[in-house]
């Protein structure tokens, strides 16, 4: 399992990971498989980004998720909107992992957080579309793979509807990110991660209104804001947990696309990189 949190404010979009890829082993412990490459890929073309948690690999099959996103990436300008190509996502995974047989059948459990920017009557907004074939956050039972919008319903406390992709709803959206607040998505080990998240976010989301959150408007702030909740698990895991037993950990990764599309990567302990 793996730990991820996309942020979205009227600033940027920020997506932030883990870098530990495991198995399980026979014993019942966990075996690692990756702990520094990222989870997270630039989609330009929509100026936006993937970040995914769940099914990373399957030697049997030749796929490694990483690499698929990478090559979807690739061509995700040929698709008219950035919703058309979210749906496609959802039928290529549902297509190629058909083809699969897992000895458990959750293996094949994979949810995508996919952002981009939106540009509707001059207004750049941002939207993530939520692409899963899990059925709860719990994480204990599958559906089809389904593309979710997730920005509106969470502004106004809504089911997720197709018309949300309306101006008037994406509009809502772009007025809900002026007003010193912001959207925070979490996914992948909520027992462990939720609770460290939601406490920071919500300090800071109160030093944001309040105008006392230094450097506000500069995007390595939102870059760090978001990457803090990922270390201060990783953290927790390599203080208090067997090694044998820890599911997140080795480096944070966290990159940043501003409304225009520039991006800036968050590596290693203090480096930001324009990209």
């Amino acid at each position: 399992m793996t730990i991820i949190s996309t942020l979205i404010s009227n600033i940027c979009t920020v997506h932030a990971s883990d870098s530990f890829i495991t198995r399980r082993t026979v014993d019942g412990g966990l075996a690692l498989i990756e702990g520094e490459q990222s989870k997270i890929v630039p989609v330009r073309a929509w100026k936006g980004a993937f970040s995914y948690w769940g099914l990373a690999s399957c030697s049997d099959y030749g796929w490694n998720t990483v690499d698929w996103l990478r090559t979807e990436a690739s061509i995700a300008g040929m698709f008219r909107s950035a919703e058309a190509f979210a749906s496609h996502l959802a039928s290529e995974l549902r297509t190629k992992l058909g083809l699969m047989r897992f000895r458990n059948p959750l293996e094949q459990g994979i949810g995508i957080h996919f952002t981009a920017y939106e540009r509707l009557h001059d207004y750049e907004i941002p939207e993530l579309f939520l692409i899963s074939n899990w059925a709860n956050p719990s994480y204990d039972s599958l559906r089809d793979f389904s593309v979710t919008r997730e920005t509106f319903h969470w502004v106004a406390n809504q089911a997720p509807l197709e018309s949300h992709r309306d101006f008037e709803f994406r509009k809502s959206v772009h007025e809900f990110l002026q007003t010193r607040k912001f959207l925070v998505y979490n996914n992948g080990s909520p027992s462990l991660f939720n609770r460290a998240a939601d406490g920071l976010f919500a300090m800071f989301c109160e030093l944001y209104q309040e105008n006392t959150l230094e450097q506000r408007d500069e995007i390595k702030t939102w870059l760090r804001l978001t990457r803090r909740p990922i270390e201060a698990v990783i953290q927790a895991q390599l203080d208090f947990v067997r090694e044998s037993d820890r599911r997140v950990g080795g480096q944070p990764h966290a990159l940043s696309i501003s409304p225009t599309g520039e991006y800036w990567s968050f590596e290693g302990t203090n480096t930001i990189h324009h990209l």
